[in-house]
């Protein structure tokens, strides 16, 4: 490789380093939100999955989940205020 080579891809090494820490810094804030969204359904994907065993429809199977959830998240908050 010649010494033009090795400069051109040095500055195409950084300019990919410098996005990527761009991208985290801008992405962080949403991260934990996503995680915990993440497993929050995870944890409710069993309930949603016995109430259309018993032939409650897909929507409102959902919606009962996240009003019941919502509802038991806002209990605290609610308290406090």
């Amino acid at each position: 490789m010649t010494h033009k080579q090795v400069e051109k891809n040095t500055v195409r090494i950084i300019y990919v380093v410098i996005l990527v820490a761009l991208s985290l810094f801008l992405i962080s804030p949403f991260l934990i939100p996503i995680v915990f969204a993440g497993t929050v359904s995870l944890a409710l994907y069993p309930l949603q999955e016995m109430l259309l065993a018993k032939n409650f429809q897909k929507n409102r199977a959902a919606a009962l989940l996240t009003t019941a959830f919502g509802i038991i998240i806002s209990i605290p908050f609610f308290f406090f205020v």
